[in-house]
């Protein structure tokens, strides 16, 4: 009976138990103190057309597994407009993998027109998708309108990512180069832990089962001492 009691209590705490939230970093490429390699970039956003030829739009895709599951909250990516196409906006997406390509685009991050600065770019998740430990995602900068940027690599050698790329939103495609940008990805992760009540109540149970011990063992010895000895 003892021992149901504390089983009951134990499953009891654990069936209560709530997922608590703990601040995580799912994915970062970049060194020590935020650092990034200033001497290299990748170029995305609006390209001039020469002689006739149309303007584009050209952006890279880069790929990150996330190193847990849990919620995202917050894209960062060092960033350079250093050019004097200033008429558009910085976009930032994050898509779900589909094999080797990006797919699913879970959110979209907007910077304003005119998109200036240089340094890392800090983007707050609205929509907080969940993000499974373990799966491929992409994280994509591109711009809308006349305005385009630099996207800082990371401090080793940039040639380890399949160059991901396409034209005007169009169609994924791989391409020749490879490069590894510098970013982060952070939110909150996901852990099982018993609420207060639960411990009380598993505390109870143990205290329970051991006052019922403690009794029985009185109750049995009294039992002896009142049988008369045999022969």
């Amino acid at each position: 009976m003892v021992r149901k009691i504390a089983l009951a209590c134990l499953l009891a705490a654990t069936l209560d138990a709530r997922a608590a939230s703990a601040d995580v970093i799912f994915f970062s490429s970049l060194g020590p103190h935020d650092t990034f390699n200033t001497s290299s970039a990748t170029f995305f956003g609006f390209s001039e057309g020469e002689e006739g030829d149309p303007d584009s739009t050209f952006s890279r895709a880069m790929p990150f597994v996330a190193s847990t599951s849990g919620t995202l909250g917050r894209l960062e990516l060092p960033l350079q407009f250093p050019f004097s196409f200033d008429q558009g906006s910085l976009v930032v997406n994050l898509f779900a993998a589909d094999g080797d390509l990006p797919g699913t685009l879970l959110e979209t991050f907007t910077h304003s027109a005119p998109a200036t600065g240089d340094g890392l770019f800090s983007f707050q998740s609205l929509l907080n998708p969940h993000l499974t430990g373990g799966a491929t995602y992409f994280v994509e900068a591109t711009t809308i309108g006349v305005a385009d940027g630099l996207w800082w690599l990371t401090l080793d050698d940039p040639g380890t990512v399949p160059d991901v790329r396409r034209f005007n939103n169009g169609a994924w495609e791989v391409g020749t180069r490879s490069f590894t940008a510098a970013f982060r990805v952070s939110g909150a992760g996901t852990a099982t832990t018993p609420e207060p009540a639960s411990l009380v109540l598993f505390g109870t149970g143990l205290a329970l089962a051991g006052w019922r011990r403690r009794t029985g063992s009185r109750r049995a010895d009294r039992t002896l001492r009142s049988r008369p000895f045999d022969d």
